[in-house]
């Protein structure tokens, strides 16, 4: 979507993965890879392919997936891996006799090459991201070159070696030039080291904005200070506005992001349904200047329960880009909801919205309880 020195934004699935696989056949020396998502079909065989094929040119090839949303990663390439040389762990198995997974999970989307390029994003590795078999689900990623890719692969050694240590240390705060125009950083969440870096830049963001919020937000159920902080924005005059999913594949999600669109409506924010098909992005970008891009969606998963990366750049020219994009997908490939749509506010849908509120935030409410915390600054 966006091109400029050392910094592109993809928008949608087959640009992601052509990329992806550029920048594995170019890898020299190093690469790492975590994904949440690294699925056993025919997507994730092509890239794994070519992480094989690249582990066999000499290069250093370490692999990190989400125990859980991997699953079948290790049946599918476990010894493919072993053959070629390439580093692999799972994240979040416990074993104790029978195997348990753990609360806590790896939801990245991150790829570091060389020490010089890193890529990082909401797209996981499936055909349904490639668009195979439907339409690719709406989603991005920043590529980006240069010294925040340094950043990143420090990272990312550290968690695969479990230095837990080092990576507690680690602060996303130094921004760094990408080029004349624009400045880069990486922030992430982690609870368990009482990183909030994402949750506290969208704070920030949304608590300064005067002219503009717009929002791309998949699996939306936001905590009471960052939708104060929405609706100050609102009352205040910014043009607010999300798009949002017309459907989703978590289980009453949809019921419970819709059931806020009356506070929404309430605060003259405006809401959009995405067409076409499944929502998965995580974008936000306020004022023309501000935007990030990664995994981090606004709900307490993403505060409390994963490890989450994002990219967040400070340049007018990418945002303004991405800005015409938002806007464009607005117009023509989504639907604005009213509170008049009058088959989304009748009390049977009324009613299961609630229902489906009450079950999602029920269970935020367990995994605080879990977790020992209460709702953090962003949530």
């Amino acid at each position: 979507m966006t091109d400029s020195s050392h910094i592109r934004v993809i928008s949608d699935g087959p640009d992601y993965f052509a990329a992806l696989q550029q920048i594995i056949s170019e890898a020299r020396r190093v690469l790492h890879v975590q994904y949440y998502i690294f699925a056993g079909d025919q997507t994730g065989n092509l890239i794994f392919t070519a992480l094989e094929k690249a582990a066999y040119r000499g290069v250093n090839v370490y692999v990190v997936v989400d125990a859980f949303g991997s699953s079948d990663f290790q049946r599918k390439f476990g010894h493919r891996a072993a053959a070629a040389g390439i580093h692999f762990r799972e994240f979040g198995r416990w074993r104790f006799g029978k195997r348990w997974q753990s609360g806590r999970r790896l939801h990245h989307k991150v790829v570091v090459a060389d020490h010089e390029i890193l890529l990082v994003g909401g797209i996981n590795v499936a055909d349904k991201y490639m668009g195979l078999g439907a339409a690719p689900w709406l989603d991005y990623a920043v590529l980006v070159k240069g010294g925040i890719a340094q950043d990143a692969h420090a990272f990312c050694e550290a968690l695969f070696a479990k230095k837990h240590l080092t990576l507690r240390r680690m602060k996303g705060d130094n921004w760094l030039v990408a080029n004349p125009r624009a400045e880069v950083r990486i922030r992430r969440n982690d609870w368990l080291w009482g990183r909030s870096e994402i949750s506290r830049s969208y704070l920030e963001a949304v608590t300064m904005a005067r002219h503009n919020v717009y929002i791309i937000a998949s699996y939306f159920l936001p905590g009471r200070k960052i939708k104060k902080r929405i609706q100050d924005a609102a009352a205040r005059g910014a043009d607010v506005r999300f798009l949002m999913a017309s459907e989703s594949d978590i289980p009453f999600m949809k019921g419970a992001s819709r059931y806020l669109y009356r506070w929404m409506f309430k605060y003259g924010i405006r809401v959009y349904e995405y067409q076409p098909g499944m929502v998965h992005g995580k974008v936000a970008m306020a004022d023309d200047y501000w935007l990030t891009i990664g995994s981090y969606n606004l709900n307490n998963l993403s505060d409390l329960g994963s490890l989450e990366l994002n990219v967040e750049m400070q340049s007018q020219q990418l945002a303004l880009d991405w800005k015409d994009h938002f806007l464009d997908l607005l117009e023509h490939r989504s639907v604005e909801i009213r509170l008049s749509t009058k088959t989304r506010f009748r009390w049977v849908t009324m009613a299961f919205d609630w229902f489906s509120y009450q079950v999602m935030k029920g269970a935020e409410r367990f995994l605080l309880r879990l977790t020992g915390r209460k709702e953090n600054s962003a949530s």
